[in-house]
């Protein structure tokens, strides 16, 4: 289902329109920490029910898939749709209820979803203050860095 977004040019229902959505692509393992946000966005989409959080990225952690699933089973406003094509994610990002693109991971190199969402220019980059991420984001100007998932 893509979280109620897509890469597609389809007519959507009208309450994916009215949607806030924060697309997090990651694969499901410890590097990539997903569930990093997960807890912390349960609560505000309980403040907020117009935010949502797509999940989209291969399990290649089990483990970390059974608990994330466990996590999200009682939360209609986070959604993993498993692995999508880079198509599709690049479609995500530019879609107008994209909200934003999320970064969690606990190391990252220079990352590519990050440099293509930022020259799409379509939905701003919020991204963990690592030194990969801290290389491509300028704080309040080209994107938002976060020390934790409150902030």
């Amino acid at each position: 289902s893509r979280g109620g977004i897509d890469g597609g040019d389809d007519d959507h229902p009208e309450e994916w329109m009215s949607r806030h959505v924060f697309l997090l692509p990651a694969s499901i393992r410890q590097v990539k920490d997903p569930m990093y946000l997960v807890r912390a966005f349960k609560l505000w989409s309980e403040e907020n029910p117009s935010v949502h959080l797509v999940i989209v990225g291969a399990a290649l952690d089990k483990h970390m898939l059974a608990s994330l699933q466990d996590e999200i089973k009682d939360s209609p406003n986070i959604t993993y749709d498993g692995l999508v094509s880079r198509r599709d994610v690049l479609g995500m990002i530019s879609h107008p209820s994209c909200a934003g693109l999320l970064n969690t991971s606990k190391s990252e190199g220079m990352s590519g979803v990050i440099l293509e969402a930022m020259a799409l220019a379509k939905s701003p980059v919020i991204a963990r203050a690592i030194p990969g991420n801290l290389a491509l984001i300028e704080h309040n100007v080209t994107g938002y860095v976060f020390e934790d998932p409150e902030s």
